[in-house]
């Protein structure tokens, strides 16, 4: 399960996917860029929400 303990809660930022996920940070954008998990920017830096990122992993198929 992934930490929510966080100022921005229920949120995570590209770096925090991609540790999570064990992958480049350029996959995870490549992931928001082909709509393969729902983004959200503010400020010019993408957030993704904690429940999609679980969902996707849990998944269970390879996103690279």
């Amino acid at each position: 399960m992934i930490r929510t303990d966080r100022p921005m809660g229920d949120m995570l930022t590209v770096s925090e996917v991609a540790r999570q996920c064990d992958v480049n940070p350029e996959t995870v954008r490549r992931w928001a860029r082909e709509e393969k998990v729902p983004a959200s920017r503010v400020g010019g830096m993408l957030f993704f929400r904690v429940r999609d990122i679980e969902a996707m992993t849990n998944g269970g198929a390879s996103h690279e």
